[in-house]
């Protein structure tokens, strides 16, 4: 995320951008955020981690910002929330951007090494069903869901970087990947990581 969000100070008008982020948790990116320059609203459902990121205490699918801003910003939000709630607030979050600006969306998808490969272990260790890390992720969806979703709301997507290739079971067994485990990729190798940042930007006309 860090290497996306660009300088607020060359984002908007006055003396910085203006940002929305949608599920600030403990405020990590609203931090981010503000650090490079931009003024910033959000909103976060538990009531203890919205005091701590200084945003609303709301639900995501019901709040928005009071004015369009320049960049919006959704961090492992969406695989929280049923199928059904994706698309209207994909499409919520895009009607609050100024032209040319951008939406960070990032999340996990269904289809990686890293899935893939826990997945295997957990059959063959008679584990269960695995969990896609934590029993909230609801609705872990694939690459192509995301960008066909993206695509229905008028967004292109300009950037796709995947994180995350190698999993714990792996690095376990062969310590020396561990270097190479939460790398960033772009291009075709993204497509199998298990973590997806998507930059999606109003489809022009």
């Amino acid at each position: 995320m860090d290497r996306l969000v660009p300088s607020g100070t060359s984002a908007g008008a006055g003396t910085g951008g203006t940002a929305a982020d949608v599920g600030s948790g403990v405020g990590r990116v609203v931090e981010l955020l503000r650090s490079r320059g931009f003024a910033v609203v959000g909103c976060e459902l538990d009531p203890a981690k919205a005091a701590t990121a200084g945003v609303d205490q709301a639900d995501a699918r019901d709040w928005s910002p009071a004015q369009p801003v320049d960049v919006v910003t959704c961090s492992e939000l969406v695989e929280h929330l049923p199928h059904g709630d994706h698309r209207p607030l994909i499409e919520r979050m895009a009607s609050w951007l100024t032209p040319t600006r951008s939406l960070i969306l990032s999340t996990p998808q269904r289809h990686s090494l890293v899935a893939w490969t826990e997945r295997a272990f957990h059959v063959a260790s008679r584990r269960g069903p695995y969990g896609w890390w934590d029993p909230t992720h609801i609705s872990v969806s694939t690459r192509r869901y995301w960008e066909q979703l993206s695509r229905a709301a008028h967004l292109d997507v300009a950037h796709r970087i995947g994180v995350h290739l190698v999993s714990d079971v792996v690095v376990k067994a062969l310590p020396p990947l561990r270097r190479c485990q939460r790398t960033a990729h772009t291009g075709p190798v993204a497509a199998l990581a298990f973590d997806l940042v998507y930059v999606l930007r109003p489809q022009a006309g």
